[in-house]
Formats: structure tokens, C-alpha cells, sequence
């Protein structure tokens, strides 16, 4: 059964979210430069368009700021590229055998933080073009969310698992020590939410058991035999089951999409939005919770180090890791809203059902060389270009940015 998404009715939040950009505005507007450090991790991280877009409003929050992405994803562009180094640190990550592909921006002082875990890369793609998904946490007043030591814990070990360059795993050190130290001083709340990695395990053996009412499921990139979808349905055991996509943009194998839809009774829901959806997302139904994950990586068996919590199932709306809501059902025709994003190995959220390979690269099959929609330059492209054209674009690119 297929349906066409109807555009969905979604409630302006209390603030108007975007992008972590936002946040960094909000901040440098009110909190004056009370910020001591700015932590940008992203599997994909343009520095040319960090440092023309956001690194000066971040600067004047008074932060120190480190921006680290993987290693095999670095092409920046030395001529748009002129204070990494000097300004700001600039990271690399080299996780042996997967990629380093957490979305993650923290800004943190002595009274407040704010954290923003994501789908969206530092690129202008992840940032802008693309449909992502943002879970954010603040830590303000006298309370702190649970979740927020889970990430301290998640920072402090990742040099363990993940090599880092010069400068880079004391940063993670420094923020960490901060997060603590503000948790430690308020009354935890939202005992619902958690982050949970696939640092220690894979993502999908943290997630409940089912049988669960329903399930919904969406993310851009599918393997080719849809294993991690597979193996989310086998542990959610779901009552109902829908599965969004976009025609035309969403990466999956038919086959074995259609075969896993006749074998749980599942439906389709037809996305025709032209804005590129990067985000991912799994939402279930038990005893009457309605519960999110989301993350920033693709429906692949892979799961690669970062963090991954649930995001929330409006795009707008700051939900957290595995938390429990209320309204609407998972599988209903809100479309773009309800089921639009996912992630990889995990649940969704970038991701969806988690794995324990390495993360692969398809850019050839998908047209997007870092995975966020992007042709490597951050900025936005179309799926299915030849390689060639894709080369001449970014040169083309690289041309035109040039002072």
C-alpha cells in the first residue's frame, strides 16, 4: 500500500530552530561572552563555509572553538581556508575500519550549556539545504537533562576508539569537565531521554525489545539487502509498520524493501517534498508512549562512533534520544513530519537499525560524496550525477569562492 504524503500541519516551537547556527545566534545575543568552549564534531566539516557563516558570532560568545570532522572527508580548500589553526582548532578523526560520523555542536560556559545532536554535517548542505534532524539539551537554571553525563562519558572515551590530531582530544577533555561540572550543580530532569553510542556496542542491541504497536522508519541510504532494516523489524516486531521515502532521492534496494513490507503487512508513505531529507528517524508505539530514535547516520549495518539519541519526529522540534511522546500515531499521513528521518545503524536518526560493520561510502550509487547531500564542497546535489560532472562542479565551485 502506498500513500502520498500530504504537507504536514507543524506548530512553530517556542523558538525557531533552523540549524546550530541558530543557537549560536541566540547565544551571542543574550549570553554575552560568558562561553568557554564550542565543540563542532561532524563527519563532514567544511571549514571554508564554518569560518565564513558561523565562526565569527561563535568567536564573539568569548568560546575557544574546535571543529573536527573525518579524515577521509577532508578537501578543504586552502584559498577559502585562512584561520584554521590560528583562530580555531581544526580536527581530524580516524576511527580504524568505520567512519567517524557523529553531528554534534555543544556550546558551554560556567552557568550554561547548550547541545545540539544531529543529521545535518558542518556544511552548507547540513546547515541549509537539507532537511535535518536536531535533538537539543540545554543545561540552564538549577536543571540539567540525564542524558547530559551519558555525553560527557561518550566525549572523555572517545579518544580511546578514535584517533584524534594534535589539540583535538584535550578539547573533548575540556568540554567534558564542563558538562560534569554543571550537571553536578542542578537537579537532573528528563529521566526519559538518554544518548546512547555505539562506542562500546552497537545501537541496536541498546534499543528495547519488542513487540511494540507500531513502527515507522525513514533515512535517505538503505544497505543494499535493507539488513538494518531487517534487524530492526526483527527486534521491534512491530504491529503495524510504515516506511517513508522520497522518490527519486531516497537510496534503497526494492526488492528486499518490498519483500520485508509484504512480510510485516507494512505500507509505504510517498514523500514528494523536493528538499533533500538527510535526517533519520525510527518512532514506536508500546503501551501507549509513543518513543523516538534518531541519529546521524545512514540505514546501514555499520554503526560508527558517535553518539546517536533520538531525535524528534518534527523537524523543527528539539525532542531527545529515547523519549517518549504522546501524540499522534507513527504511521499517519503527517509525512514529512512523522516519518521522514532516520539513521544509520541504529534506530533511526541518521540514522536506523544499527549494526556492527564499518560505515561504506557509495558516492558513485548516490551522487553524494560525504553522505549529507553534498558533492564533497558542502554544498547541495543532485542524486545520480556522473562523477565527471561532480569533479567540474566542485572545481567550478572552488573557482567561484575564490578571493
Amino acid at each position: 500500500m502506498t500513500e502520498t504524503a500530504t504537507a504536514p500541519v507543524v506548530a512553530e516551537p517556542s523558538t525557531a530552530f533552523a540549524s546550530p547556527l541558530t543557537l549560536i545566534l541566540d547565544e551571542e545575543r543574550t549570553g554575552g561572552r560568558n562561553l568557554e568552549e564550542a565543540l563542532f564534531l561532524s563527519f563532514t566539516a567544511d571549514l571554508g563555509f564554518f569560518e565564513e557563516v558561523a565562526l565569527g558570532v561563535t568567536q564573539a560568545t568569548g568560546a575557544r572553538v574546535t571543529v573536527a570532522g573525518d579524515v577521509s572527508m577532508a578537501r578543504n580548500d586552502p584559498r577559502s581556508v585562512r584561520r584554521a589553526g590560528r583562530s580555531y582548532l581544526a580536527g581530524l578523526a580516524y576511527a580504524h575500519g568505520a567512519a567517524f560520523h557523529p553531528k554534534l555542536m555543544v556550546l558551554a560556559g560556567p552557568e550554561h550549556a547548550t547541545i545540539a545532536l544531529g543529521s545535518g554535517n558542518t556544511t552548507l548542505a547540513g546547515w541549509q539545504a537539507n532537511a535535518e534532524l536536531w535533538t537539543v539539551l540545554r543545561v540552564d537554571g538549577e536543571q540539567s537533562p540525564t542524558a547530559v553525563p551519558e555525553l560527557s562519558a561518550w566525549l572523555r572515551d572517545l579518544p580511546e576508539k578514535v584517533r584524534f590530531s594534535a589539540g583535538v582530544p584535550q578539547a573533548l577533555g575540556r568540554v567534558a569537565a564542563l558538562l560534569d561540572q554543571l550537571h553536578r550543580d542542578r537537579t537532573p530532569t528528563a529521566p526519559q531521554v538518554r544518548v546512547v553510542s555505539s562506542l562500546r556496542s552497537p545501537i541496536i542491541d541498546q534499543l528495547p525489545q519488542g513487540p511494540v504497536n507500531e513502527l515507522a522508519v525513514f533515512a535517505p541510504f538503505y544497505d543494499r539487502r535493507s539488513m538494518a532494516l531487517r534487524r530492526l523489524l526483527e527486534r521491534f516486531r512491530p504491529g503495524r509498520f510504515a516506511l517513508a521515502y522520497q522518490p527519486g532521492l531516497s537510496d534503497l534496494d526494492g526488492p528486499s524493501v518490498a519483500a520485508l513490507l509484504k512480510k510485516y503487512d507494512g505500507r509505504v508513505i510517498s514523500d514528494n517534498d523536493q528538499r533533500y531529507r538527510h535526517g533519520k528517524l525510527v518512532e514506536w508505539v508500546s503501551e501507549g508512549q509513543r518513543w523516538a530514535s534518531g541519529r546521524r547516520r545512514r540505514a546501514r549495518r555499520p554503526a560508527a562512533h558517535g553518539p546517536v539519541s533520538p531525535p524528534p519526529h518534527r523537524q523543527q522540534r528539539a525532542a531527545a534520544a529515547r523519549c517518549p511522546t504522546r501524540t499522534g500515531r507513527p504511521g499517519d499521513q503527517r509525512g514529512p513530519a512523522s516519518l521522514r528521518h532516520r539513521s544509520p545503524g541504529v534506530v533511526s536518526g541518521g540514522s536506523t537499525a544499527g549494526g556492527t560493520g564499518a560505515h561504506r561510502r557509495n558516492p558513485a550509487r548516490t551522487g553524494h560524496a560525504d553522505g549529507d547531500g553534498s558533492g564533497g564542497c558542502g554544498q547541495p546535489c543532485t542524486p545520480g550525477r556522473s562523477r565527471q560532472r561532480r569533479r567540474t562542479e566542485l572545481r567550478q565551485h572552488r573557482v567561484r569562492r575564490r578571493p
